[in-house]
């Protein structure tokens, strides 16, 4: 995989979480996600650098498989200051061809999730938040 970071990211629409494969404790919630690599929210500090043996379960709606396993390489990790969490990145190290391809189809779901949230017709009359960027950014 590239080291650059072009590829599509998609902010979740679904809690995902993601587990530690070998003592099973969940590292963190995804935030958003490429082929590439994920920033997760965690409780505690991700350690740079360190390379994670991870597995997290698959959409119900979307694999036939229940999980998926992958290694993962923590690039940084920083205090979130609104949340008391910490934002961590991770790199996809190694991903059977099949699991990124659960990992793409998660990604088109969220996207199809959010085009659904902005095309969604406003029913009520006295709401005066009608434009677009009302409805992304609230």
């Amino acid at each position: 995989m590239s080291e650059t970071r072009d590829s599509i990211r998609r902010n979740a629409s679904d809690p995902l979480l993601v587990y530690d494969a070998e003592t099973n404790f969940p590292i963190g919630q995804i935030i958003n996600l490429s082929d590439r690599g994920f920033k997760l929210m965690t409780e505690e500090p991700a350690e740079v650098s360190k390379v994670y043996s991870c597995r997290m379960p698959a959409l119900d709606d979307i694999a036939v498989k229940k999980e998926i396993t992958f290694l993962a390489e923590c690039r940084w990790c920083h205090l979130n200051e609104e949340t008391t969490w910490y934002d961590s990145g991770f790199y996809l190290r190694k991903i059977s061809p099949g699991d990124l391809q659960i990992i793409q189809t998660i990604k088109r779901k969220w996207m199809i999730d959010l085009s659904n949230r902005i095309n969604t017709p406003i029913t009520d009359p006295n709401d005066k938040k009608k434009g677009l960027l009302s409805k992304l950014f609230g």
